[in-house]
């Protein structure tokens, strides 16, 4: 059961991080007419890694928030010919790590011993590591953008996300200032120290809670709660809320990448509030 659920929880990690998957055609269709979409996946499905995608809602008296995670794959776009790209292209490397994303997918399901499970989900995990790194290598000016006779085809998976109870803010942002004419001026070195705080290891700068805003583009770092969840005879007898409300899966740590979309803001809830 146990290898059961590494294999999933690694299967489920790869697919957000490279495939779109018949739930996120699912979501489409589920549409209303009125703009509703499905509801939100549990974070608890997610496995354990760092996740970029867009705040829906920001960490209230529980904890909790929503992310928008956007999900990419390089896809012929059906408009003319498609050039045969080898490996140690930007292109040929993000199509065959595709490729063999799904293969290793496959091979981790069939695994049968306990070593050979292992051997899968850590050539899995590797393998989706890479996609990032070519996606973004792709993607910049050294890759030189899509090719001809493909598209980049993104879909978007809501996440319901709960932070630690001890979780960290770290800002890429650095706030610039102004002088007195109004021309903006940018922190020194000694200011830029001085906004790393006492964790000067952690990426970015000292940042809290009251910083995160609808709309920021974050990247989350999840692990697994030390928080143990309510047992099945607490939840029966309805005691002790806030362990039922603790999910498995929390964020540990999140950074800021950039600011709020002034269009993704309107008509997006907050965390919860006290009562």
């Amino acid at each position: 059961m146990m290898f059961r659920r590494l294999i999933g929880a690694v299967l489920a990690l790869g697919l957000v991080l490279a495939v779109p998957t018949g739930d996120a055609f699912a979501q489409k269709k589920n549409k209303k007419k009125d703009g509703d979409v499905a509801p939100a996946k549990d974070g608890d499905k997610l496995s354990a890694g760092e996740y970029t995608g867009t705040l829906t809602s920001v960490p209230g008296t529980d904890r909790s928030f929503g992310m928008d995670v956007a999900q990419q794959k390089l896809v012929p776009n059906g408009k003319g010919p498609r050039a045969n790209y080898r490996a140690n292209t930007p292109a040929g490397r993000v199509l065959s790590l595709q490729s063999q994303i799904g293969q290793a997918q496959v091979n981790a399901l069939r695994a049968r011993t306990w070593q050979g499970r292992v051997n899968a989900s850590n050539h899995l995990l590797n393998l989706q590591a890479q996609l990032q790194r070519a996606m973004a290598q792709l993607q910049t000016g050294g890759g030189k953008g899509v090719p001809p006779g493909y598209k980049m085809s993104t879909t978007k998976t809501s996440y319901d996300l709960q932070a630690t109870e001890n979780v960290k803010v770290r800002t890429m942002l650095t706030g610039d200032g102004f002088d007195e004419k109004g021309n903006p001026v940018k922190p020194t070195k000694a200011q830029l120290a001085a906004m790393k705080g006492k964790d000067k290891n952690l990426v970015g700068y000292e940042a809290t809670l009251e910083k995160l805003e609808v709309g920021q583009k974050v990247r989350v770092t999840l692990v697994r709660a030390l928080v143990k969840p309510a047992t099945a005879k607490e939840k029966d007898k309805d005691i002790d809320g806030a362990a039922k409300d603790e999910k498995k899966m929390q964020v540990k740590m999140i950074v800021i990448l950039s600011e709020a979309n002034a269009d993704a803001v309107k008509g997006k809830p907050k965390g919860k509030k006290a009562k």
